[in-house]
């Protein structure tokens, strides 16, 4: 191209750059993994999420059991006392 913008030709080869670069790294995650590196980020951030789901479960069941047991002495105390 005659005349053409200098910073546009530099575009238009850092574009041709990223596209080469995006396939390389497509067609080399397809060789060496099973699950693509985006299903495989999806995942561990799900399984991340149900693992603090099942923590945050774990603690409030043992609050709850305390805050029980709590409450259950004391009304035996009642009676008792």
């Amino acid at each position: 191209m005659i005349n053409a913008n200098p910073d546009i030709e530099r575009l238009r080869f850092l574009v041709k750059v990223v596209q080469r670069e995006t396939k390389h790294l497509q067609t080399t995650d397809q060789r060496l993994f099973e699950l693509n590196f985006l299903q495989s980020l999806s995942i561990a951030k799900f399984i991340r999420r149900e693992t603090a789901f099942m923590l945050s479960m774990l603690v409030l069941s043992a609050i709850f059991r305390y805050e029980c047991q709590k409450i259950l002495v004391s009304f035996l105390l009642a009676i008792l006392l």
